[in-house]
């Protein structure tokens, strides 16, 4: 009996509308820089349900045809080459015809998060800026500083000298004698502790992830800061924690409004940078440090410092950790290497007691096994040096050279009713808008201008108030800082006069893209 040919499947409805779509777009129906209808607009208009519209909607972002703001909309982008899905990479320069893999996205769990990806919107790689672009959304380390002459020194007597245990050594908490430097190191600070009680991690990232990990479940929750670093909120998001958003003022973390929350709300975990906090800049002083454990040793919870630049900090000294206080185990240690010695080295470490470290050490086990011995050595090649020291140093005059030349240049510049924090450690100040005025069309109006910052929305766990954004004033010199605020200044005069609002954003080529 002969076997009766497959009848072709129709094609799903949201993939022929996202079809449709793109055709108009490529008809210059909607131009680049325009915002399409709303989902329930398009749901009328070509009678399909929203969520039909959504799934549509989401196929255009994975071509890279529109980008979605969080709260404002979803606009065209430009069509680019090398958006194009190929089997050998982003574009057909082997010679291979671009392949269809939307497929695909049946297969992918939908994003928890998309902090990341807000934080330069729509200028995402960096690569594409044009060399009179000034960028005041960088993470905060700069090349012209970073000391790569030292640990090419370093690493070349490291090469020299290779040793069997830096090829075959596989302890899941760290070398033996890195940890022995960590200790050493953390005693200058104050911190008492063992190298039993020290893991060392993939950079400071990883420490924040394998904590929430290992403590954290779904509906669990954590109190932050408010705003908060939006890496360690991409972390939390992805847990489908809960984050509850505590207020800071010019001393860090407001601990009445702390300790009225961890009653409410019973969190499991307390998530705080109380020295240069990113993003605003802020350091909590010792006694509100104090106040903060006590309230954990109180309610049974765990504290998370993320420490990532104490040694960034530019009046006096950094206030002793919350950590260095800590008898009973209610304070995990996260400290990252990464801002004081090289981004790519990707050290950090952790330290904790009893069981939750136990379970820390597997959970580092279960993730990458260990950090790259080879990567530890020379790690400490280079701290061992007589230079690190002298590093550090340096760092910390130009950093504090360049956060002067930003604070005078708001001072000079910005209109009046414009108001920033005052950093007195890290990289960052954050800079809060006039009552009325949309921090995002600030951001869009500064890029057309030449200037780019970071939108605050991304840095907060309960919504997203438009009020402020982020600067960074460590990555240029300060001739290009003045630069960089007047072009800002020049940004929120202009939305605070009025005129073109930000339903339409600038085009890429106005803003200084190839």
């Amino acid at each position: 009996m002969p076997k009766s040919r497959p009848q072709p499947q129709p094609q799903p409805l949201h993939l022929g509308l996202a079809e449709d779509l793109i055709a108009r777009i490529d008809r210059g129906e909607w131009a680049e820089g325009q915002r399409l209808p709303s989902v329930r607009e398009l749901a009328s208009a070509f009678s399909m349900s929203t969520f039909t519209v959504s799934r549509a909607i989401r196929q255009l972002t994975s071509a890279g045809r529109v980008q979605t703001i969080q709260g404002k909309g979803t606009f065209v982008i430009p069509a680019r080459a090398d958006r194009a899905l190929t089997p050998f990479g982003d574009d057909d320069r082997n010679g291979h015809l671009p392949v269809d893999l939307s497929w695909q996205n049946a297969l992918l769990r939908k994003p928890a998060s998309t902090r990341a990806s807000q934080i330069v919107q729509p200028l995402i790689r960096s690569s594409q800026l044009s060399s009179d672009m000034i960028v005041l959304a960088s993470g905060g380390e700069t090349s012209d500083v970073l000391p790569a002459h030292s640990l090419q020194a370093a690493w070349k007597g490291l090469l020299g000298d290779v040793k069997s245990e830096m090829i075959g050594g596989w302890a899941a908490e760290g070398e033996l004698q890195t940890r022995e430097w960590i200790v050493q190191y953390l005693t200058g600070m104050g911190i008492a502790t063992t190298p039993d009680n020290v893991i060392v991690t993939s950079g400071g990232q990883q420490a924040l992830s394998l904590v929430a990990q290992t403590l954290l479940e779904p509906d669990d929750t954590v109190l932050v800061e408010r705003p908060m670093y939006l890496f360690a909120l991409s972390i939390l998001d992805s847990l489908g924690v809960r984050c509850i958003d505590v207020a800071v003022d010019e001393d860090g973390t407001w601990i009445d409004a702390a300790e009225d929350l961890i009653e409410r709300f019973h969190p499991k975990l307390v998530l705080t940078v109380p020295t240069g906090q990113v993003p605003t800049g802020i350091t909590m002083p010792t006694n509100r440090r104090k106040q903060l454990l006590a309230a954990a040793r109180k309610h049974g919870i765990i504290i998370l410092e993320d420490d990532h630049a104490s040694e960034m900090t530019y009046e006096g000294t950094a206030p002793p950790a919350i950590k260095s206080f800590d008898t009973h185990g209610h304070v995990i240690y996260a400290k990252s290497f990464s801002k004081i010695t090289l981004p790519a080295l990707r050290i950090g470490a952790i330290v904790a007691e009893g069981l939750i470290l136990d379970a820390l050490k597997h959970a580092k086990l279960i993730s990458d096994r260990y950090t790259s011995t080879i990567i530890q050595s020379a790690f400490l090649a280079y701290v061992n040096r007589t230079s690190f020291a002298r590093d550090l140093q340096r760092y910390r005059t130009i950093y504090g050279e360049r956060r002067d030349a930003m604070l005078d240049a708001l001072q000079r510049e910005m209109p009046d009713g414009v108001t920033w924090t005052h950093p007195a450690a890290g990289f960052h100040l954050w800079l809060t808008m006039p009552p009325g005025i949309s921090a995002q069309e600030v951001a869009v109006r500064a890029a057309a201008n030449g200037v780019l910052v970071a939108r605050g929305g991304a840095f907060f766990a309960q919504g997203d108030p438009d009020t402020g954004v982020r600067l960074t004033f460590t990555s240029n010199d300060p001739e290009r800082i003045r630069l960089g605020i007047q072009r800002l200044a020049r940004a929120v005069e202009d939305a605070m006069r009025g005129g073109r609002g930000h339903d339409t954003l600038p085009r890429l080529s106005d803003l200084g893209l190839t």
